[in-house]
């Protein structure tokens, strides 16, 4: 892969744009059970199309969108993770979302994480967002543990809209300082530690109405 064709990288990670070539790899990946555990279905390849046809259509109204991500050794495409416009009927939208989905292949190895807090740092620092949510099913650890491990801290839960059966989801969210402290290392890359703060915790109640709680904490400063 030449090097002009990624957007930004981390120390292991290319991030670029989708090309027709990514589509059947992307298809194998949501047609497998393992990788869609969480998730209502598994995608046919017509909507795995469709799918990089909405990446496409969002990276071009908004200039940022979920990213192809190419590992540097190899040059082999592994999933996507980036950010995500996400206007589905909760308290908390419309918001921005940072998600990720790998080949089983490389789990275990610390990507997703690095990908991820690489993508916070883009957010912030290139396109100067306040915060970013991420949510997950409430029985995909795996997914929680990444955003643990971005120093997210857990928000709330609440009934996903657009799930079947109305599965919950747990949502967290970074808020970006106005000042920002100095370089530092995390995984073999440089990126800036962000002063976090913990917003109000919501919780969504059985009578479908939510209920405010007290600030979690005050602020956290994120470190690798």
């Amino acid at each position: 892969m030449n090097e002009a064709d990624y957007i930004f990288r981390s120390a292991r990670l290319g991030f670029r744009a989708w090309k027709p070539e990514d589509i059947p790899l992307l298809a194998a990946m949501n047609a497998d059970p393992v990788v869609m555990e969480y998730f209502p279905k598994t995608y046919t390849y017509e909507e795995t199309e469709a799918q990089v046809k909405r990446f496409n259509a969002h990276f071009l109204q908004y200039g940022y969108g979920f990213f192809a991500v190419d590992r540097l050794d190899t040059g082999s495409f592994i999933g996507f993770i980036g950010l995500n416009h996400a206007s589905f009927a909760a308290f908390f939208t419309p918001c921005v979302e940072i998600g990720w989905r790998l080949t089983p292949s490389v789990w275990g190895a610390g990507f997703a994480t690095e990908g991820a807090i690489r993508c916070l740092q883009f957010a912030f620092d290139e396109l100067q967002l306040n915060e970013v949510f991420s949510f997950t099913a409430l029985l995909n650890k795996r997914s929680e543990k990444v955003m643990q491990k971005t120093g997210m801290k857990k928000a709330g839960e609440f009934a996903h809209p657009l799930c079947r059966m109305n599965i919950l989801c747990n949502f967290m969210w970074f808020t970006a300082a106005v000042h920002k402290n100095v370089l530092h290392d995390f995984a073999g890359f440089c990126m800036e530690q962000i002063l976090l703060y913990a917003g109000i915790y919501y919780q969504q109640e059985e009578s479908s109405k939510i209920k405010q709680l007290p600030y979690l904490s005050s602020q956290f400063v994120l470190t690798a």
